[in-house]
């Protein structure tokens, strides 16, 4: 788990540009308004164990140092 102040759309985009795609919790949640606005999740059904460690691998690099670098 990752704690953000950033929204589910900006974590998207960056791990897009990575190549790994991730998803809005907030689209499964019956009051979407209701929920935190950067909660995402990702699936790995049909990966290997290495394709899965370079997924995660990729979202460190889109996700913490980007925010390293807007500090």
């Amino acid at each position: 788990m990752m704690k953000t102040d950033r929204h589910a759309q900006d974590l998207i985009h960056k791990a897009e540009k990575l190549g790994v795609k991730v998803y809005p919790v907030s689209d499964f949640w019956i009051k979407p308004h209701e929920s935190s606005s950067s909660i995402v999740m990702a699936g790995f059904g049909g990966l290997t164990a290495a394709e899965i460690e370079e997924g995660i691998s990729r979202l460190r690099k889109a996700w913490l140092s980007s925010s390293k670098q807007e500090q």
